[in-house]
């Protein structure tokens, strides 16, 4: 069993959608995958890992396929339909700047 998680980022004028996988019991990071905005907004698809600060917070490392950390999600903990918090974003090439900082926000939560 799985939870899906659909998160719209955001860095201005671009705007790009993808869903993280979180398999319970299964080792190793999960996948994601992006289903929406510009292909060439962000990577495609790739893996994932949730890391615990302190306390209630904790922040989501993104890997692209080739397993390089292309951004991380900050006070991703706790999360629901409408929640929202910054991310820094360091993939090069891609519509979103590199090392810029984006604004997320949780669409939908489903298993």
């Amino acid at each position: 069993m799985a939870e899906v998680t659909t998160v719209e980022v955001t860095d201005g004028s671009v705007t790009a959608r993808f869903t993280v996988t979180y398999r319970w019991y299964v080792p190793g990071n999960d996948p994601w995958q992006r289903v929406a905005g510009p292909v060439t907004s962000m990577p495609r698809s790739g893996q994932w890992e949730n890391r615990a600060i302190a306390g209630s917070t904790s922040e989501v490392r993104m890997y692209d396929s080739n397993l390089e950390h292309i951004m991380t999600l900050k006070n991703f903990r706790r999360i629901s339909v409408g929640s929202t918090g910054d991310a820094d974003f360091y993939g090069s090439g891609y519509l979103f700047q590199q090392y810029s900082t984006l604004t997320w926000e949780v669409i939908s939560v489903s298993t």
